[in-house]
């Protein structure tokens, strides 16, 4: 099973395709009901991988 997340500024593409099946990778499986395991570990793992890259940079204090 191949997976992929493009993120954007704006939106989040996730895909997941049976490469054995589906060498092409013309289906998408991302939304079928049967993948929903795959699916949220997909989720989480790109939420985690969202905190762990946010700024924690301390917010300025006034105007330089």
């Amino acid at each position: 099973m191949a997976q992929a997340a493009a993120v954007t500024s704006r939106h989040v593409c996730m895909a997941e395709a049976d490469l054995r099946n589906d060498p092409h990778e013309m289906d998408n499986l991302f939304d079928d009901p049967g993948h929903r395991g795959v699916r949220g570990e997909l989720m989480e793992r790109l939420a985690y991988r969202q905190m762990e890259l946010t700024d924690r940079s301390p917010l300025p204090m006034g105007r330089a």
